[in-house]
């Protein structure tokens, strides 16, 4: 029995860029009925949508370009990039295959305690040498004492329930922005925990494109098929720009299940193209090499 060799050619084009530490972090998942269905099916390959804007979140810095920048501006950037995945808009409202549900905006950085009220140290949330002393030996506190202690016992109070609450927001990011193992993953390492606390600490731009199926949803069943959670640091680029390289990124994660976190840099558009497949030869022969 002869053996059939098969040589495919495979081109890796890379690209290099000053930016290239601007990354876009993307959390995209989709169920699995849904993607083997796509994939088998041939009818399913290619699908039609209808817009819907969802959540919009301005955040507290004041941003003139988000107030410029409209959503239509926002999807018709993105409806270019959803056709790489073979996903269309009708030219007028109808039955369509989805309903693409656009959620966007921009977190916000949390102040600490001592951000708020301006401290610097102990002493300025009262920590003073009457307290580090007050009580030493078994004394009995003396009036002054038990009042700066109490002063300081409530900074400290106060301090702990700001980052209780700290805490709590930033896991609402995690949650939104997809990055919620840096507080529940159990397959994560320190460094990568640490890493998604960094971007958590930013003020990032964010997009959640959530794909329900149209036809289900008029008959009164919400059933998301795929989410992308994408986003983007705020700080040094205006919001149109941003809009822009989040779509184009995202572009090849629509309607895909990855698993965990991807981050890409927004210039990195090195891809492995599949050539045509060629056939160089079957067992027992000669291959030419001229």
């Amino acid at each position: 029995m002869q053996k059939t060799y098969l040589l495919i050619t495979l081109t890796v084009l890379c690209f290099s860029s000053t930016y290239a530490e601007n990354r876009i972090a993307i959390k995209a998942i989709a169920s699995d009925e849904y993607t083997k269905s796509r994939a088998l099916n041939e009818n399913k390959k290619t699908q039609t949508y209808m817009f819907m804007k969802g959540n919009y979140h301005p955040g507290t810095t004041k941003d003139s370009g988000m107030s410029n920048m409209s959503f239509d501006d926002i999807i018709q950037n993105m409806a270019v990039h959803l056709k790489k995945q073979g996903y269309y808009a009708l030219p007028e409202p109808g039955d369509s295959d989805l309903l693409l549900v656009v959620h966007y905006g921009r977190t916000t950085t949390e102040p600490s305690l001592e951000d708020m009220l301006g401290y610097t140290s102990l002493e300025d949330q009262g920590y003073t040498e009457e307290v580090a002393n007050a009580g030493a030996g078994g004394a009995i506190l003396t009036p002054s004492e038990m009042n700066a202690t109490a002063d300081f016992g409530f900074s400290m109070a106060a301090r702990e329930n700001s980052e209780t609450g700290g805490q709590m927001s930033l896991f609402y990011k995690a949650q939104l922005l997809g990055m919620e193992e840096a507080f529940i993953g159990s397959n994560v390492t320190r460094s990568e925990e640490r890493l998604l606390k960094t971007l958590l600490d930013q003020e990032r731009y964010f997009i959640v494109l959530v794909a329900y199926d149209y036809p289900k949803l008029k008959a009164g069943e919400a059933q998301p098929l795929w989410t992308t959670r994408y986003s983007i640091r705020a700080i040094g680029q205006s919001f149109e720009k941003a809009i822009e390289d989040l779509n184009l990124v995202a572009g090849d994660f629509y309607g895909k299940n990855l698993k965990g976190l991807t981050q890409k840099r927004v210039t990195d558009k090195s891809r492995v193209e599949m050539g045509e497949i060629e056939v160089i030869g079957n067992e027992g022969t000669k291959i030419n090499s001229n």
